[in-house]
This record gives structure tokens, C-alpha cells and sequence, in this order.
């Protein structure tokens, strides 16, 4: 019996690989130059303290999800809580040293890493916070979306 299964997984595995090798060649290159602009034209509206505009880069379906600090917020929530949030903050900088874009398919980019970011509030408080993200950005209707989010915000203690 061990044998059969040790020779079922082998062919299933063989016939994965080949398979993955067999896909026409996409141009993923475009696909991650593509996606990596939106999300700097994202972190450059953060920047500019223009919440509408930032959230115009999130996907507004059913399928958008957030995750942060284990906390799951749809995009009704997440924006909600960006416009509660956003009249308390002076002044926010989001940041990257690395990233990493991982290209999935041609309509599917991951982008992972550690991010910095800066916020000072409206009494002039200033908090800097390490935030480790992973976000899928999806093409659809020749735009690339922000559509699922997963972060750890830290802060950093000064």
C-alpha cells in the first residue's frame, strides 16, 4: 500500500511540475511593473494626507479583506474606520526599504515587507511604527486594485 501511494504522490507531483512549465509564458514582468506603480501611487497619496484618493486604490468588492493585528475588517469597515481616523492625523509617511513582488498570474501581484511608517496626530504627538504586510493586488477592468491585506503594526519604542 505504501508503495501505490509513494508512486500516486510521485506522478501527481510530476505532473504538477510539468504542468506549471507547460503555461504559456505571461509577461509577468509588465504585470509587477504595473501593480508596484499603483502601490507607490497609493503610499504617495498616503503621503499627501488625501484619504479619498488612497482609498481609491482598495478594491471596493465583496472579495476585499483586511487583516491587521488579527483584526478582519471588509471594505465598508476599513474604509469607515479611514475616514473616523484620518481628521486625528496631521501628518502620516508610509515607507519601504525592500519589497519583495512576488507575481502570481498575469492579473495577480503579491507584494510583501517591512514597511516604516511615521504618523504625527493633530496635538503634534509623533508615533513611528514597523509594519509587516503582505498585499494582493488584482487586475480587473485594466485597473490594479489593492484587494487583501495582511499586517502586523508595531510600534517602535523610543
Amino acid at each position: 500500500m505504501k508503495k501505490y501511494l509513494r508512486t500516486f504522490l510521485s506522478l501527481g507531483l510530476c505532473l504538477s511540475f510539468s504542468y506549471s512549465f507547460s503555461k504559456p509564458k505571461a509577461d509577468t514582468a509588465k504585470a509587477n511593473r504595473e501593480a508596484f506603480a499603483t502601490f507607490n501611487d497609493y503610499l504617495a497619496a498616503y503621503k499627501e494626507n488625501d484619504m479619498s484618493k488612497a482609498i481609491s486604490y482598495f478594491s471596493n468588492s465583496k472579495d476585499f479583506l483586511i487583516l491587521a493585528n488579527g483584526k478582519a475588517f471588509n471594505s465598508e469597515e476599513f474604509t469607515a474606520s479611514v475616514r473616523q481616523f484620518s481628521p486625528q492625523i496631521k501628518k502620516h509617511v508610509l515607507w519601504y526599504d525592500t519589497i519583495y513582488i512576488r507575481n502570481i498570474d498575469t492579473n495577480a501581484v503579491l507584494i510583501m515587507g517591512p514597511l516604516r511608517e511615521s504618523v504625527t496626530d493633530t496635538n503634534d504627538r509623533q508615533f513611528e511604527l514597523n509594519v509587516t504586510a503582505s498585499i494582493m493586488m488584482l487586475k480587473r477592468e485594466g485597473q490594479w486594485k489593492i484587494a487583501y491585506v495582511t499586517q502586523v503594526v508595531q510600534p517602535i519604542s523610543n
